[in-house]
């Protein structure tokens, strides 16, 4: 910088702290108090700079100062700006650790099963309704009682039988593979063959696992149902089949009616249930996606956020041409896994479609990774899953991609669902005509112009 060698340059090495306090011994003979700017020197850094440069002897020259063009140049020489990307392992896995703790709300509805025999739990997405409900179940099971824990997503059930295993006397599934194994135990295979081949999964299936019960005796002595409100009418009769008569019986419901993707009246719940007692905070998302979530319309708005921030905020692209979609969806699988360091295993792309009627439906690679529809077979493989499956789960990253107005029940109800399941990154493919449904959320996003873009 031929331009200041007539000027004095006075240098010093220092560093700021500004999240700690520094001890006045500082932090050793090679880093003085002096040299330390700390928290409490952010309200007079101007006096810490001139006592950092009083730190040490300034040049015996004397030459004018710098001035203020000459501290830009030294600015532009060496404070260069670079555009870093977020690495996602670091950031989830502070998220996680933030979000692990379970909240006072959530300690008081553990501390209520004890003085409720049947209960009703409620809350929106994300409060932790299956982290409770397994640990409800936990407890039931130490204290010797033989303790059912249930939910109605078959990829769900999976989990929460792989946690359960290792807990004696808990049983974990879900409602039709109880009522498929019950009816095996009883031995009425010839019956569920039948019901299985007629596809009468929401009528004939119950009356299986009531038949079964009955000859079984009644093996539980507290049942725990997540994703309640998914429940049918019918089915309570048959699972209050499988639990000790009586007060002695424990039944516990958590559940949220906001994200029943199903078009069908589920009529009313089991009779005698107390509550609902109501989680109010969401301890899944980080702020950048509670907020996108809450803003959209129907969205859980009364929800409290987590108080945890990445500095990620969701993304949006439109679609105009549903046939780009895989393109697209490869585009960004690329990008969370070279640019961001997402393991293909912690993306799921979610969908309102089944397969057969998906533009993914085929799909098996998107991006550098291998991918597979409803359930995967190791590690480094994407998910492909709808909403629908997926609810009650969580991901790194989750990708929604085929979402319009048109889907049903309705575009609320997915959104709900879909958007509530990253804990970290949330990217949305969306027909155009869906932007004018998103109302104020828009502002809590980063839209993508055009497909051209991404």
């Amino acid at each position: 910088m031929r331009h200041l060698k007539d000027r004095l340059l006075h240098l010093v090495h220092a560093i700021a702290l500004p999240h700690v306090t520094v001890p006045e011994l500082g932090l050793g003979l090679d880093a003085p108090r002096k040299q330390i700017m700390d928290a409490i020197d952010l309200g007079t850094v101007t006096h810490w700079v001139e006592e950092a440069l009083r730190s040490s002897d300034a040049p015996p020259v004397e030459k004018p100062p710098l001035g203020r063009d000459g501290v830009q140049m030294i600015i532009d020489a060496v404070a260069v700006k670079r555009d870093l990307r977020m690495w996602t392992p670091a950031v989830a896995a502070r998220t996680r650790q933030k979000l692990a703790a379970l909240t006072e709300e959530q300690y008081d509805v553990l501390r209520s099963l004890a003085s409720f025999p049947r209960l009703r739990v409620q809350g929106g997405p994300g409060t932790g309704k299956t982290v409770l409900a397994l640990e409800a179940a936990r407890r039931l099971a130490a204290q010797g009682l033989e303790t059912l824990l249930v939910c109605f997503n078959a990829p769900l059930g999976g989990y929460l039988r792989g946690v359960a295993e290792e807990v004696e006397g808990l049983t974990a599934t879900h409602f039709h593979q109880l009522c498929r194994d019950r009816a095996i135990e009883a031995g009425l295979q010839s019956k569920l063959a039948k019901a299985e081949a007629s596809g009468g999964y929401d009528t004939e299936f119950p009356t299986l696992l009531f038949d079964a019960a009955i000859q079984l005796e009644r093996p539980f002595d507290a049942i725990v149902v997540d994703e309640a409100q998914d429940f049918q009418e019918g089915w309570w009769t048959a699972l209050d089949a499988c639990l000790v008569e009586g007060s002695e019986g424990r039944l516990y419901l958590f559940g949220d009616e906001e994200q029943q993707l199903s078009e069908e009246d589920r009529g009313a719940g089991p009779d005698g249930m107390q509550g609902p007692l109501l989680l109010t905070r969401n301890c899944r998302n980080p702020d950048e996606i509670h907020r996108f979530l809450a803003a959209c319309p129907g969205g859980p708005s009364k929800l409290r956020s987590s108080g945890v921030t990445t500095g990620i905020v969701p993304r949006i692209q439109w679609v105009e041409k549903p046939g780009r979609t895989q393109r697209l969806v490869s585009r960004i699988v690329a990008r969370l896994i070279q640019e961001h360091g997402v393991p293909p295993s912690e993306i799921a792309i979610l969908t309102p479609r089944a397969a057969a009627r998906s533009q993914l439906g085929k799909v098996e690679q998107l991006g550098p990774a291998r991918c597979v529809w409803r359930e995967r077979a190791d590690e480094q493989q994407v998910l492909i899953d709808t909403i629908h499956r997926f609810k009650g789960l969580e991901a790194t990253a989750v990708v929604l991609a085929e979402i319009s107005p048109d889907v049903r029940p309705s575009l609320q109800t997915h959104l709900r669902v879909g958007c509530s399941r990253p804990t970290v990154h949330l990217e949305i493919l969306a027909s155009p005509e869906t932007a004018e449904h998103l109302g104020d959320a828009l502002a809590c996003a980063e839209v993508v112009e055009s497909e051209g873009g991404a």
